[in-house]
């Protein structure tokens, strides 16, 4: 059901669930986040199993790391913003604490989902993409 009302193959989503399943993330948090994930994919035109990779690593690492920032950052993902308004300092302050292993992965857990969040730069973009035509086929 939720694959038919999203833009996303059921492929490409048991795909995801599988890899966020492996890096430990709860069962009955996954739909949850397979969501999220959805609507920054939808928001950002990249893959739901590549923004998955990404949150499992930080999630098994405990925290974000540089490399992780950076891979969200090239896929359109604000997180620096995110991160920064979730602690409010600056941007450049959010890299001292990547640096520095001051990012938590319940830190990052919390800036991702403020971005899908009501009032949040993606909220909804699954259920929008999806009445597109491209969505609908």
């Amino acid at each position: 059901d939720f694959a038919a009302a999203t833009p996303f193959e059921f492929a490409e989503l048991a795909s995801a669930s599988k890899l966020l399943s492996g890096f430990g993330i709860e069962a009955g948090a996954i739909m949850r986040t397979l969501k999220m994930l959805g609507d920054i994919a939808s928001g950002t035109s990249t893959d739901i199993k590549g923004l998955a990779m990404i949150f499992g690593q930080v999630s098994a690492a405990g925290r974000l790391m540089r490399e992780d920032m950076n891979q969200l950052t090239e896929r359109g993902v604000p997180i620096l913003q995110a991160l920064a308004d979730h602690f409010g300092v600056a941007k450049d302050a959010v890299r001292g604490m990547v640096e520095a292993g001051k990012v938590s992965f319940k830190d990052f857990s919390a800036a991702m989902e403020s971005l899908t969040a009501d009032g949040g730069k993606f909220h909804g973009m699954m259920e929008k993409q999806g009445q597109t035509l491209h969505g609908l086929f």
